[in-house]
């Protein structure tokens, strides 16, 4: 198996709406972001851990989603 080495930013870069935004812009969101892989059936979201938000990209598609988890306090 070949492994290559992307960073948040190449990926995002190459994802509408992301490709639209200013390199600085770019910039600003890979730094607080983070790649994470799931194995099939594996759990991506615990209910004692959820986050206030939680932004999924599913690879190679054509749209992306912004699930709101919980209210902000």
């Amino acid at each position: 198996m070949t492994y290559a080495k992307v960073s948040v930013e190449q990926s995002l870069g190459g994802i509408f709406p992301f490709d639209q935004l200013p390199a600085t812009a770019l910039e600003t969101l890979a730094s607080g972001s983070q790649m994470l892989r799931y194995r099939i059936g594996q759990p991506m979201l615990r209910r004692e851990s959820m986050p206030y938000q939680l932004i999924v990209i599913l690879a190679k598609a054509d749209y992306w989603a912004t699930i709101p988890t919980r209210e902000r306090r």
